[in-house]
């Protein structure tokens, strides 16, 4: 089964249509790069960091305490962060 992490990068190798502007299913209207950085870039970071967790011996306690500091100025950032760290971890813990 592909999770959200691995679903979601996994459908980023799609070909993606140069545009000046996307439309999210959520939040406004951004350019690609910025989109990039903010879904892509923050799914990587999540699945390096996670997995760096997981090879250390951590547990899914430890999961919202891995460095997001990056995405701190997305909105909900601080709401959603530590859930997003957790889901990601029971996604790759059995991998």
């Amino acid at each position: 089964m592909i999770g959200a992490v691995v679903g979601t990068l996994a459908g980023s190798a799609c070909p993606i249509h140069e545009q000046a502007d996307h439309l999210p299913g959520h939040g406004s209207a951004t350019d690609l790069p910025t989109a990039t950085r903010d879904t892509h870039d923050y799914l990587v970071n999540m699945r390096t960091q996670i997995g760096a967790l997981i090879n250390e011996g951590g547990d899914i306690i430890d999961a919202p305490k891995i460095d997001q500091f990056e995405w701190a100025h997305l909105k909900q950032f601080d709401s959603l962060s530590g859930r997003n760290a957790q889901a990601a971890f029971e996604e790759m813990e059995w991998e």
